[in-house]
């Protein structure tokens, strides 16, 4: 019995065809709620946020180790540490020299301590930073937020100089997420 014979004959009902079933379309719509769901469920478990991570490697009897944003979105505040632990004690300078693109990623909000110097070659964008007397251990921040024009994300290399040559380097990337 088809749908029509069921319907009274005076119904307006009775000249519309009932709809024809494509199970491709009924498939297509289901995998794309699931992935909908899976989408919203990432992000409300945290999985798409911001992550930092740390990397370190070590030369001439120093350690490097730089704590950076491994994922962030535009917009937000991101951490990016250098750590030097030095064998004894520093000499009176060290330069950190890190990927200068890099840096385009971000909004500035100060760098903490104040590098004495700061120059370019276009490529690497160098800081020659003050030792603490009597310390084996300083610490560079860079405070910074992640621009709302930047997309992507971008590689980095740091490099460690002490009396003007390179004892560690190390390299990580960004990922940037919409």
């Amino acid at each position: 019995m088809t749908r029509a014979e069921t319907l009274p004959s005076d119904s307006s009902l009775a000249d519309v065809r009932a709809p024809r079933r494509h199970p491709l379309k009924t498939w297509g719509r289901r995998g794309t709620i699931l992935v909908l769901l899976l989408v919203v469920g990432l992000g409300a478990t945290g999985w798409l946020g911001v992550h930092t991570s740390r990397t370190s490697t070590a030369g001439g009897g120093y350690q490097l180790s730089v704590e950076y944003p491994r994922v962030a979105r535009a917009g937000w505040d991101t951490a990016w540490t250098v750590t030097v632990t030095a064998p004894g004690t520093f000499p009176d300078e060290i330069t950190l020299a890190v990927t200068a693109d890099w840096f385009d990623l971000f909004e500035t909000q100060g760098l903490s301590p104040a590098p004495s110097d700061e120059y370019s070659d276009g490529t690497m964008e160098y800081f020659v930073l003050t030792t603490p007397p009597d310390s084996a251990t300083m610490t560079f921040d860079f405070d910074a937020y992640v621009q709302p024009t930047a997309q992507l994300g971008r590689s980095a290399d740091v490099w460690l100089i002490i009396d003007g040559q390179r004892v560690a380097a190390l390299d990580y990337r960004t990922w940037l997420v919409p």
